[in-house]
């Protein structure tokens, strides 16, 4: 419980699965070895992680993330995997989990804004 300032990490990861969300927030190396506790009032759960190398399938886009747009989004990566012949989405969930990446503050204006979705692929047939 401490009141430790930091600037703005990016990008901020969010995902969610048949067991939840999750947001993950990128620390400076100065915390690598541990992160400052939040603060009571703040209500969340902080679990350390690191995240395993994967390929992956990235697409580019700007805006406000809001349901409709990451849906859509999401089916576009999705096509685009799917007809390159050598890559498939991996895992399942029942199906592959995407994660949203958002690299900017919530007063950026929307054109100017820079997400990503990203899932996890793996060379077809492996």
């Amino acid at each position: 419980k401490e009141e430790t300032k930091m600037a703005m990490t990016t990008p901020v990861i969010s995902s969610a699965t048949s067991t939840g969300k999750k947001m993950s927030f990128v620390m400076p190396q100065a915390f690598s070895a541990s992160a400052p506790t939040p603060m009571d009032d703040a209500k969340i759960e902080v679990e350390g992680s690191q995240f395993e190398e994967a390929p992956m399938a990235v697409l580019w886009f700007s805006g406000f993330v809001n349901d409709g747009l990451l849906e859509k989004k999401k089916g576009e990566l999705r096509e685009l995997v799917a007809s390159s012949g050598q890559w498939e989405l991996a895992g399942t969930d029942p199906e592959p989990t995407a994660q949203v990446l958002q690299y900017n503050d919530p007063f950026t204006a929307p054109w100017k804004r820079r997400n990503e979705v990203a899932y996890a692929v793996k060379a077809k047939g492996q």
